[in-house]
Parts: structure tokens; C-alpha cells; sequence
């Protein structure tokens, strides 16, 4: 099986809301779902 690592640095989980000081780090987040998301589209089809 193989097998795909992603790391980050910064940590973008928490960068992620502005309550919290800064959200630069959502759209990391809302681009590896919508590529999930994606992903998912076209194996369906």
C-alpha cells in the first residue's frame, strides 16, 4: 500500500478562525476538501 504525508509547518489548524488571531490558515483547509470533494465527483462518474 502506499502511502502520501502531508506536513505543514506553521500549523494551519491554528490559523484558522480570526477569533482566534488569524484565519490565513483556512483556505489550506477549504482547498484540500474541495480537492476531496472533487475526487469524489469524478470516481462517482
Amino acid at each position: 500500500m502506499e502511502y502520501m504525508e502531508i506536513n505543514l509547518m506553521p500549523h494551519p489548524e491554528r490559523a484558522c478562525e480570526l477569533l482566534l488571531g488569524s484565519d490565513d490558515g483556512k483556505w489550506i483547509f477549504e482547498s484540500i476538501f474541495a480537492a476531496l470533494k472533487n475526487k469524489a465527483v469524478a470516481q462517482a462518474a
